[in-house]
């Protein structure tokens, strides 16, 4: 479900909606400025290495879109007690892009709710193939929860 969600996820951020938005990063707006607080982050951020391409856009953050679509099926499919701690990672993750100055909020507003989009749609992508299409499969459905030495060595101790 992880994977599912990241994939549509990248396709929705990556392939879609940033080509069209081509919305430019926050630090590519320091080549503008003359404000000397504005040239402090500029340095602060050239020190930290530069660490996106200029070429690269900004809305929606693909890091937080990624994260979101990888932990929302997780949220939905695990013990609804313990679920709720993939949220702080998400914003989390979302805070760490906008700290290092190549996100705006917004950019990561949209990548959470672009990214648990993704997810839910990878939840019952997931869901569909585990009960309709390998409903008796035993392969099929090892291979969907990724347990697939399990099923071999349970082969090999049959044999």
């Amino acid at each position: 479900g992880m994977l599912i969600g990241i994939a549509v996820g990248a396709i929705f951020t990556n392939v879609t909606i940033k080509p069209l938005i081509e919305r430019p990063r926050p630090f590519e707006l320091f080549e503008y400025t003359t404000d000397p607080n504005a040239l402090l982050f500029k340095e602060w951020w050239t020190n930290l290495g530069e660490v996106h391409a200029s070429s690269m856009r900004s809305f929606p953050s693909g890091h937080t879109t990624s994260t979101a679509a990888a932990l929302f099926p997780v949220f939905l499919g695990w013990d609804k007690k313990k679920s709720w701690i993939v949220f702080p990672l998400i914003v989390l993750m979302g805070a760490s892009r906008n700290y290092i100055l190549v996100h705006y909020p917004s950019d990561i507003l949209g990548g959470i709710i672009i990214g648990c989009l993704a997810g839910l749609i990878a939840y019952f992508i997931f869901d569909f193939l585990y009960h309709r299409v390998f409903p008796k499969n035993k392969l099929g459905r090892t291979i969907l929860y990724s347990d697939l030495g399990e099923f071999i060595k349970k082969k090999k101790n049959k044999a």
